[in-house]
């Protein structure tokens, strides 16, 4: 372990030497800048080599008055900091372990120190090539033996399908399939296909939801989804205790691959469980020394107590496949009655009530949940800390969170997943579409995943890469109302506008919410062409036909996007009356931030600047209860605008310099080209104008497409300015394309023969 300098006062491990009466770290005889938290954490691992230093402990110690949250803060960005200093890694310490769930503990060799006895001896300069051809032979060599000998590859992929029951009162199937689910899963080297998954395949061989999984059925989902063995059994009650049965199966051939067995009683349930898990990993080919290090008593990670298992199970599956909450939501409180610190009860408990829209019961089951991860998995507890992260708009960590997870468990579909929608949170869509990308390599077969993947990529301005996907998905049978989507507006973004319009008109078929979306963004692509007068019978029809089915989002989107084409039409009253509609009473539930951001601005629009600061003050509150970045920019954004209504234009730069540091809002761009223009600096506000026609796919989707054709308009303007006339006329050529045959209404005839006369 590292070695101590009493003589000194201070601690040797490689290349470092940590002063205890400096308390300062060098590396080389070089003073590295760590201070304050990170070098007392490094301090307090060190003085206690190999032992675990709890978090509880770390906690009285460094952060006596903390509360929870913030200790948890300070805690993970100290040992991130140290991390960095020492370049070591969270997923193959050489210096800070992670003990998951406990805390750390220092684990670096003191100079001198003979390797490790376990580990072959590092080759010397002159040896290396040598000993690199013969690590490659012998690793050659075990892999021919790996496949002569055993037919599953290395990292298998296993379909755990529904057991058999037999004899009277047997254990539910669904709680030995949750046990053996998660014991399974604490593998680095098994992949278990998640009960989501199986329903989505299920949806492609056209079976219902909820479908038994027999082997027939297990073997044909394995073989659409390439997993390499199945999991099937029988669970029998023979009056004494029960015994179930685990037959592991060749999908491809229908061959069982081995056959395992356990007798137990209730009591016994957690215990034996563990044990045939362990087994069925060391038959699929993991190692001893891996099942050892990853493997934590069933007990332990879920709850003692096997009822609250069992209701548990039962809510997991009903959630799967039955779409209705209240039944779920009742399984999973009987279950935490029973057990108060289920933490993975907690956690769907959670999801329900976020889906129930119930954000602060979501919030108090997410808190328990958090607080009572140590009792998981590697994979659940990573799970629970990004979302309770992502809740409490600690985006930032819950990346930090989930790129870890990955990292230990590389093939898990739903870590990716996870992960990609962390990055869209942040506004970071080349990283989101980087892991959605990673999720098809897993799971080529995922509808759902090629279909958010069109849409991003749409939405990112990469229309080709969006098409290919979309034919991709075509040709793999996996059809979906978000590929179709994102093919419509990838298509309008390559000014294929007609074709744009068929895809959004399929999408009826796949009925609500579906119908709505593509419905609304037919009734944008007449925007787009500056046929006002038909987008508005669109939005008309559709508002009609929202409320008759109780489709309150989309009818309030197409209450903003006719507000917005009444102002374009010179119809301020018009758009006031569908504003005040927005913001009635019974609608007071379901508004977001983004909807009171749209409200707002068009009331600064109209020129009605005591409503939009009533509504400016409705978003803070709502930013109080639902903190966010995404939700902070669209505040500081409505409040530029309102600022540079009131000509304060020094002021609203800055609000909307604010509003894009918190999220990367293509608006944001806007609101600054016309702060700089009232400033009448150009060429900044060409700038802006030019990074708000770059983001057209984000307007096309979030926005009303007046203001990226209006764009073209502006920029022309701001180019002519600065006498870049070629430039200027390039813009209006642009703009005149688009709406030169447009309808002759309110704003139009004015900026049209603007543009005709530059042009001339």
């Amino acid at each position: 372990m590292a070695e101590e300098s009493k003589g000194s006062g201070s601690i040797r491990f490689g290349p470092f030497e940590l002063s205890l009466e400096t308390h300062e770290l060098s590396r080389d005889g070089i003073r590295l800048r760590l201070h304050g938290q990170p070098i007392q954490v490094l301090e307090l691992l060190a003085s206690c080599p190999g032992k675990l230093v709890t978090r509880d402990e770390l906690k009285k110690e460094l952060w006596p008055k903390e509360t929870f949250g913030d200790f948890e803060r300070g805690l993970n960005a100290a040992v991130n900091r140290l991390r960095d200093k020492l370049g070591d890694s969270a997923v193959d310490p050489v210096y800070v372990e992670t003990v998951p769930g406990r805390g750390y503990r220092f684990i670096a060799k003191k100079n001198g120190e003979p390797p490790d006895p376990d580990k072959p001896p590092k080759p010397g300069p002159d040896k290396t090539k040598r000993w690199a051809v013969a690590l490659i032979a012998a690793m050659a060599a075990v892999a021919a033996a790996v496949y002569w000998l055993w037919p599953i590859p290395l990292r298998s992929s296993v379909l755990i399908a529904d057991f058999d029951s037999r004899g009277d009162d047997p254990l539910p199937e669904a709680v030995v399939r949750e046990g053996l689910t998660v014991a399974l899963q604490q593998s680095r080297y098994v992949n278990v296909f998640s009960r989501p998954q199986i329903q989505e395949i299920l949806a492609q061989m056209e079976k219902a939801p909820g479908t038994r999984i027999d082997e027939a059925t297990g073997r044909e989902i394995c073989q659409r989804a390439n997993v390499q063995v199945l999991l099937t059994g029988s669970i029998e009650n023979l009056g004494k205790g029960f015994e179930v049965t685990v037959r592991a199966v060749d999908p491809g051939k229908g061959t069982l691959l081995f056959p395992e067995k356990e007798h137990f009683t209730k009591e016994e349930f957690f215990d034996k469980v563990d044990a045939l898990a362990k087994r069925i990993r060391k038959h699929l080919g993991e190692s001893v020394k891996g099942i050892k290090a990853n493997s934590l008593p069933l007990a332990e990670v879920t709850t003692h107590d096997l009822q609250a298992l069992q209701l548990y199970s039962q809510a997991a599956d009903a959630r799967d496949h039955q779409g209705r909450l209240e039944p779920v939501k009742a399984l999973l409180l009987a279950a935490l009655t029973r057990d108060p610190e289920f933490a993975m009860a907690h956690w769907l408990i959670a999801d329900v009530y976020e889906t129930m829209g119930n954000r602060a019961e979501n919030m108090e089951h997410l808190k328990h949940a958090f607080e009572h991860r140590d009792r998981l998995t590697d994979r659940e507890r990573h799970f629970i800390e990004a979302s309770y992260y992502l809740a409490t708009d600690r985006t930032d960590e819950a990346v930090n969170t989930l790129t870890a997870l990955v990292a230990l468990y590389p093939r898990d579909p739903e870590g990716h997943e996870s992960l990609a929608f962390a990055f869209y949170n942040l506004g970071d869509l080349d990283n989101a579409i980087k892991e959605l990308n990673e999720v098809i390599k897993i799971d080529p077969n995922s509808a759902v995943t090629y279909g958010n993947l069109v849409v991003w990529l749409a939405r990112n301005n990469a229309p080709e890469e969006a098409l290919k996907m979309y034919l991709e998905a075509q040709g793999r049978g996996l059809a979906s109302p978000a590929a179709e989507w994102g093919s419509g507006m990838a298509l309008w973004n390559q000014g294929r506008v007609a074709e744009a319009q068929a895809h959004f008109q399929n999408l009826h078929a796949f009925g609500p919410p579906y119908a709505s979306i593509g419905r609304i963004y037919f009734a944008r692509t007449l925007i787009y062409q500056g046929k006002l007068a038909a987008a508005n019978e669109q939005f008309e029809a559709g508002i009609l036909e929202d409320q008759e089915a109780k489709n309150t989002a989309p009818e309030l989107l197409e209450r903003y996007l006719l507000a917005a084409v009444a102002l374009t039409q010179g119809n301020p009253a018009k758009a006031r009356r569908q504003l005040q509609l927005i913001l009635a009473e019974s609608n007071s539930s379901a508004l977001e931030a983004v909807d009171l951001e749209r409200v707002g601005a068009l009331y600064v629009q109209i020129g009605d600047l005591p409503s939009a600061r009533r509504v400016l003050r409705n978003l803070e509150d709502l930013l109080t209860n639902v903190p966010s970045r995404f939700n902070s920019a669209l505040r500081d954004y409505l409040a530029g605008e309102i600022a540079l209504k009131q000509a304060r234009s020094t002021e609203a730069a800055q609000l909307f310099s604010a509003s894009l540091a918190a999220y990367p809002l293509a608006l944001s761009h806007q609101g600054l080209a016309r702060a700089y223009e009232a400033e009448q600096d150009w060429p900044m506000a060409a700038k802006e104008w030019e990074k708000f026609l770059n983001s057209r796919g984000e307007v096309f989707q979030d926005n009303c497409p007046v203001d990226w054709v209006l764009a073209h308009f502006f920029l022309a303007r701001a180019d002519g300015q600065l006498n870049d006339i070629d430039g200027s006329k390039a813009e209006y050529r642009k703009f005149l394309k688009i709406w030169g045959e447009s309808d002759k209404s309110g704003v139009i005839p004015q900026v049209v023969s603007e543009a005709q006369q530059a042009t001339n």
